[in-house]
């Protein structure tokens, strides 16, 4: 009796976790604009190709086609998301959002509204939807129901590695189900939807293949998952060696060797046979079977290649981010608690791990019991194994996303719900996993809100300018009007940030394309950081019909910029289709307006700049920041370490590259160079190159102070050449 009562309770357990996340995944979507998630509008490409023309793409060696790089990706997502949307006309299904061209993809900030979204979003989008917006919320609400599957085999897998212990399930199931950046992903059009339950099955099949042993029939089903798997997407494909493995484990104990070759065979030709038309057909097309030469083409190969202690330092803090939650188009943080809560719930499970380990010291002894101790390393081996390709993969290609990790995360789930479970005292445990839970739901619950959608919205004025704000009456020819500006610093330091406010009455809904750009210009009348935005935040068509918005822009300055020093913050207006300025239309007249100056004091901080481990650059100085032609710029580095059997050189360029004055000289601690201008120099400001070259050998790379690499070269503070 008190089994059943028990058994009744874990499946309304399971089925309210899933009520939950199809919840929160519906609010996500509804609250995310159309195509702000990663890649969104190129997955929808592709299940509109299917859906319109009934076919698959084919990729052009410029990638210059709808579905841009996901062209190359397996078909399966996409077939499936097809049928959705084939009855609406196809003429609605082209209806695409307008690009945001001055969006700021991978540039995450919290609590701002700066160009986070990546296309022009209008009332089309609202709700109740038609054409596009429909077409898209229908295959997000599938994308949904396939998250929903994740976390049921999530369940099921955590049953099957710890029978006796349903409190692990319901754990591992709910810290899938609320892990917003699962939620944020899963309620988005993206193959990863498709590919994560398949590798949850997959694992949960062999869990059972090591409890039971492995057959022909169960070794067809492995192959059919396996199959469906590289269907879905191709970084599935290390799921069929750990299959092979686990046949091949199972067979060690009675050494059935014959019996656990035909059932590798088996799986592998089913696996074939489900999937090999694809890679066949991607082989034929394109000589390459994965496509990824195709992806490497469009996107970019990493300029030089990286070590893997190089990539942990560069890449570790986006990839942990990215686990938990990071939004839009990688461009949304949360706050900073946020991301303390889940470290701190992914250390304690760790640690908890670590306990539960040591209590299966005996049934690694106990032979009855050591598939107890296979199931867990089953899913370690899992984990390892994803993160390993997903460092291979980024070690070309610059790509380190949490989602990539999600074919793991039911894995991780139930070894972290092991580990919580292992700590928890017992009297307590079904409480402490309920907090935890509930915990998570409010944490994932609250992020449309304060997060995703204030992202997307204009700030408005209500009453008074705010203070600090400083009053204009600037109205253009075009009738648009500025109130009123405002800077959070009157001093500032290269390398730090400056955040300028213009306030304006909202124009009319026709009058809209206008787009405001801010300059920062040195003593010498050189732009040393501008900054350029459509009205509205980047988002002009979500205004409201009157009344006065903010837009807060933040402008990044340079650690190279020359200081001590005065800028002035110049701003005005122009419009973006034909890059015409608009004046004010009372004096004083001018397209370009000095909103204020701004004390430039010299960097408390280092440069820092890492030529790969040779050299590394801590500051510079420089004789001035114009000068006549003729003369000669004299330029002093300062360098922490590097090594004598290299040069460095610094090149004037124009806005053509092409070369006015240089110099080159082997690199000292303390490097001095003298740029010689001859008197034909034209006027104009020459941008100021700087490298570092071994004797006989190319550029190397630079790496800046936050280890990402930056090209072969940096740029020093540009110098305005002007007459005697």
């Amino acid at each position: 009796m008190f089994a059943v009562i028990h058994l009744a309770r874990d499946k309304i357990i399971i089925l309210g976790i899933v009520a939950a996340f199809i919840a929160l995944g519906t609010w996500y979507s509804f609250t995310t604009p159309l195509f702000e998630s990663p890649d969104e509008v190129w997955h929808y490409a592709y299940v509109r190709e299917i859906a319109t023309r009934h076919s698959f793409p084919v990729m052009r060696a410029d990638g210059a086609q709808p579905w841009a790089q996901e062209g190359t990706q397996a078909p399966l997502y996409y077939l499936l998301g097809a049928p959705l949307i084939a009855w609406i006309d196809p003429n609605d299904l082209a209806e695409l959002p307008a690009p945001n061209p001055f969006v700021r993809i991978g540039e995450p900030q919290a609590a701002t509204n700066d160009n986070r979204n990546a296309f022009l979003h209008t009332v089309d989008e609202a709700f109740p939807f038609r054409n596009t917006a429909l077409a898209v919320h229908l295959v997000r609400l599938y994308s949904v129901i396939l998250g929903a599957l994740t976390i049921v085999l999530t369940y099921a897998l955590a049953l099957q590695v710890f029978p006796e212990q349903p409190l692990i399930a319901n754990a591992a199931a709910a810290f899938v189900a609320f892990l917003p950046q699962f939620v944020f992903i899963g309620s988005s059009i993206n193959n990863d939807n498709l590919a994560t339950p398949f590798s949850t099955a997959m694992l949960w099949q062999l869990a059972v293949t090591l409890r039971r042993g492995i057959t022909v029939k169960r070794a067809t089903i492995l192959g059919i998952l396996a199959g469906g798997a590289l269907l879905s997407k191709f970084n599935t494909v290390t799921l069929v060696p750990l299959a092979l493995l686990v046949i091949f484990v199972v067979a060690l104990p009675k050494r059935a060797w014959r019996t656990a070759f035909s059932c590798a065979v088996v799986m592998v030709l089913v696996t074939g046979l489900i999937a090999g038309w694809w890679y066949a057909r991607s082989y034929w097309l394109y000589g390459d079977a994965t496509g990824l030469s195709l992806i490497i083409n469009m996107i970019g190969e990493r300029p030089v290649s990286i070590d893997m202690v190089r990539w942990f330092i560069a890449e570790n803090e986006g990839l942990r981010l990215s686990t938990w939650g990071v939004f839009g188009w990688m461009n949304i943080l949360a706050t900073p608690a946020f991301y303390s809560f889940f470290d701190w719930l992914a250390l304690v499970g760790l640690a908890g791990i670590v306990v539960a380990v040591f209590s299966l010291r005996d049934a690694i002894i106990d032979r009855a019991k050591r598939s107890e101790t296979f199931l867990p390393a089953l899913l370690a081996l899992w984990c390892a194994i994803t993160f390993a390709a997903l460092v291979r993969y980024n070690l070309s290609l610059p790509a380190a996303q949490g989602r990539l990790l999600f074919p793991a995360l039911a894995a991780f789930a139930v070894l972290w719900a092991w580990g919580i479970t292992s700590i928890a005292p017992t009297r307590f445990k079904s409480w402490v996993i309920a907090l935890v839970a509930s915990a998570q739901f409010t944490v994932a619950a609250i992020v449309p809100m304060a997060f995703i959608a204030p992202a997307y919205t204009p700030t408005m004025v209500s009453g008074n300018l705010p203070s600090g704000t400083t009053p204009l009456n600037y109205k253009f020819n075009n009738d648009f009007e500025w109130v009123g500006s405002a800077m959070d610093q009157s001093a500032i330091q290269p390398g730090e940030s400056l955040n300028v406010t213009l306030a304006y009455k909202i124009p009319g809904a026709t009058n809209r394309n206008i787009a405001t750009f801010i300059h920062v210009v040195n003593s010498a009348e050189v732009i040393i950081a501008q900054r350029d935005s459509l009205i509205g935040a980047g988002n002009p068509n979500a205004l409201p019909a009157s009344g006065i918005a903010a837009d807060t822009y933040r402008i990044d300055l340079p650690i190279t910029a020359n200081a001590p020093d005065e800028y002035r913050i110049v701003a005005g207006i122009y419009d973006p289709a034909t890059n015409m300025r608009f004046k004010t239309s009372s004096p004083p007249s001018s397209d370009a307006l000095t909103l204020a100056t701004v004390r430039a004091e010299p960097s408390s901080k280092s440069w820092d700049f890492d030529f790969d481990g040779r050299a590394k650059l801590v500051g510079a100085d420089s004789s001035a920041t114009k000068i006549a032609r003729g003369d000669t710029l004299v330029i002093t580095l300062h360098w922490s370490h590097g090594l004598a059997s290299h040069h460095v050189f610094v090149h004037a360029l124009d806005n053509t590259e092409q070369t006015w004055a240089s110099a080159e000289v082997p690199l000292e601690r303390e490097t001095r160079l003298e740029l010689k201008f001859d008197a034909q120099t034209p006027f104009a400001v020459y941008w100021l190159e700087l490298g570092v070259y071994p004797t006989n050998g190319d550029r190397v790379p630079v790496f800046d102070s936050h280890h990402q690499l930056v090209g072969d070269r940096i740029f020093l503070n540009p110098i305005r050449v002007i007459d005697h």
